[in-house]
């Protein structure tokens, strides 16, 4: 009788073990995508208040409105990530840009706000993805990631990170 049971015992603790980290994949998988959701939130917020200030400011002639409203336009419409993150950049520089000017003091410091947003969010965004891709990387957590199809997210890289890499 003794012996039938350490048999049960291990099959118990393997199929408890397989429900512990299937619900653990479950939880992450939806943290990572409420915190994709905020980072796209603070994105979107960011654009929004670009379209504000191109347009308070349509009637000017002003070359660098000029050109942010074409990054702007060109950073809404892209597909492809390195685009985007490069008009991110290009955008982020310009407003900065504009920042010792008079009137746009009180936009800059809004931008900036809703930067360090973004910011914290893609920090956490990725703290999840790097936690999330160790555990569906790792042997017995692995196994139970590929029998379910849970696939860890990309890393996400701003525009500074980005730029970084270009430069080396």
């Amino acid at each position: 009788m003794n012996s039938l049971l350490f048999p049960l015992e291990i099959i118990f603790l393997v199929i408890a073990y397989g429900l512990f980290a299937y619900r653990g994949f479950l939880r992450l998988n939806r943290v990572c995508e409420n915190a994709w959701s905020n980072m796209q939130l603070a994105l979107v917020k960011r654009h929004d208040l670009v379209t504000q200030l191109i347009d308070s400011q349509a009637s000017s002639n002003e070359e660098t409105l000029k050109k942010l409203n074409e990054v702007h336009k060109r950073a809404m419409v892209s597909n492809d990530m390195r685009e985007q993150i490069i008009c991110e950049s290009d955008l982020s520089q310009g407003i900065a840009g504009l920042a010792g000017r008079e009137g746009f003091k009180h936009f800059y410091e809004q931008f900036e706000s809703i930067e360090r947003q973004a910011s914290q969010e893609e920090s956490y965004f990725n703290a999840l993805a790097e936690d999330y891709s160790r555990r569906s990387s790792s042997f017995p957590s692995k196994l139970i990631a590929q029998k379910f199809g849970f696939v860890a997210p990309n890393l996400y890289k701003s525009s500074e990170s980005f730029s970084k890499e270009l430069s080396c």
